[in-house]
């Protein structure tokens, strides 16, 4: 057996280093020869191009072109056979971990359900079930690659890593943009700078001189006890939201740039899935998250509940309601940059609640600036800090509306448009006539791909996006000839 294996492994070694790269260079020629005549071809009928291409915010950067052509494949590409090269001791950790992860799931959903028998925690389906499995993730992790394989994924992560050690050695910072869906390279201290403007310019952070973690934990224990003491909350709705010390994390800022604007400003976002008040919490105006404000937004949160007539949710009273929130909007703690923050003003972009404040905040100020003065045979439609509306009155009084709408809140700053056609979100409107049409509409920042093929996701996926591209078309537009357009 040992000799056999000898020879597998020489067999190998010659294929590579000496039948491989003839076969290389054949393919090289074939290659050249290819793009040669898809140049001729190219200028006789020109073509529209819809690869990616990675943004380089650079005079001039270390990157070779293979290198450059990988990161163009984007964010959403996924290296194939990751988990191959890794060491065995390391992948049967990895079917472990994936193994517990669905069978607590199971556990967990047939011990609750409801319309058919109970399962026991205890019972030993769950240990055949678990054998059988672990024997699948055994094969699918273990399997032994075919040679083309093992090279591909040595070669793709031989590049990951040449690419992480320039980031490192010139100090530069790879970001997924904010909407255009590809990659941006720029210099950390352009990063580092625009993050202390935004901080001047927003006032909407104040720095702390020691870290937070331990007083936060202390100060929303301590308030969630208060609030079972005072019967506000019951013991199971304390023990859902009281944060796990074990399992949470200080929250962290990352930014993405904003390519699409000039001098590509950075959208700053907190991560809050490990936070203390994650629990609890379970655009264009600008800087709509940020410029909140905190008791203002809480009181329009009382006032929605009422208009919707939800004295009560899950059992907890409308000023407790109000109470939690207060305890998400001003335990804000993160760290950035090696320096600890909270935030004074607004809520974390990137946290849940924060969007759902945001919501309520922007419909109660649609409703006092723009719903008030429209007829009630006009169309109003509006997602967060994007709003449409239609209007048959003279320009001169919509502009009036819309500049009293824009001087109703300190905070709250508009950008509006006036037009026949516009776009609203994915949607293409047009007042053709008399009449209103819509038709899908590419954001001219989005790049016109949505997956690169080379990627190792499952082949369903494809599909799926290309059935999804079909049917929003057939949906958005209203006349057949905006579906093949």
């Amino acid at each position: 057996m040992t000799y056999i294996n000898h020879r597998t492994n020489r067999i190998k070694e010659e294929i590579y280093s000496e039948k491989l790269s003839i076969y290389r260079r054949k393919l090289v020629r074939r290659r050249r020869r290819h793009h040669h005549q898809k140049d001729l071809r190219s200028k006789k009928s020109p073509f529209i191009p819809v690869a990616p291409k990675i943004i380089i915010d650079l005079i001039r950067h270390p990157f070779t072109t293979t290198e450059i052509n990988y990161l163009s494949r984007g964010p959403t590409y996924i290296r194939p056979n990751q988990s191959a090269l890794r060491p065995a001791h390391q992948r049967e950790k990895q079917i472990q971990q994936c193994l517990n992860k669905i069978i607590d799931r199971l556990k967990q959903f047939f011990a609750k359900i409801e319309n058919y028998p109970k399962i026991p925690v205890t019972s030993p389906l769950y240990k055949f079930y678990s054998d059988r499995l672990r024997t699948y993730f055994t094969h699918c992790y273990m399997k032994p690659l075919s040679l083309t394989d093992q090279l591909r994924a040595r070669r793709e992560l031989k590049l990951v890593k040449s690419i992480r050690r320039k980031l490192k050695k010139y100090k530069l910072v790879l970001r997924k943009t904010d909407k255009s869906g590809v990659f941006h390279i720029g210099c950390a201290v352009d990063y580092k700078r625009k993050a202390v403007d935004y901080r001047l310019t927003t006032q909407a952070y104040e720095e702390l001189n020691t870290n937070p973690f331990n007083q936060t934990i202390y100060d929303i224990t301590h308030q969630l006890n208060q609030l079972k003491i005072d019967r506000k909350i019951s013991e199971s709705q304390r023990l859902h939201m009281v944060p796990n010390r074990a399992t949470t994390e200080l929250s962290y800022m990352y930014n993405l740039p904003k390519s699409h604007k000039e001098g590509t400003p950075l959208r700053h976002i907190i991560n809050t899935m490990h936070g203390a008040t994650t629990k609890i919490s379970s655009f264009d105006i600008n800087n709509l998250y940020t410029m909140l404000p905190q008791e203002e937004s809480l009181k329009i949160l009382g006032q929605f509940l009422c208009a919707h007539e939800c004295t009560r949710l899950n059992g907890i009273s409308i000023d407790t309601i109000i109470e939690l929130a207060r305890m998400v909007l001003q335990k804000n703690v993160f760290v950035h940059d090696n320096k600890f923050y909270r935030q004074i003003v607004g809520g974390a972009m990137g946290s849940p609640f924060t969007l759902t404040l945001a919501n309520i905040f922007m419909w109660y100020w649609g409703k006092r600036s723009i719903l008030s003065n429209l007829p009630s045979r006009e169309l109003y439609g509006q997602y967060i800090d994007d709003v449409f509306f239609t209007w048959n009155g003279s320009k001169q009084n919509l502009t009036k509306i819309l500049d009293a709408a824009n001087k109703l809140h300190l905070n709250i700053k508009l950008e509006y448009h006036i037009s026949k056609s516009l776009p609203f979100l994915d949607i293409f409107l047009q007042n053709q006539n008399g009449t209103l049409t819509s038709s899908v509409y590419h954001k001219p920042a989005a790049e016109p791909t949505i997956l690169c093929f080379l990627s190792d996701h499952p082949r369903h996926i494809f599909r799926n996006c290309i059935q999804t591209t079909l049917m929003r078309a057939a949906r958005y537009s209203i006349k057949n000839n905006a579906i093949s357009d």
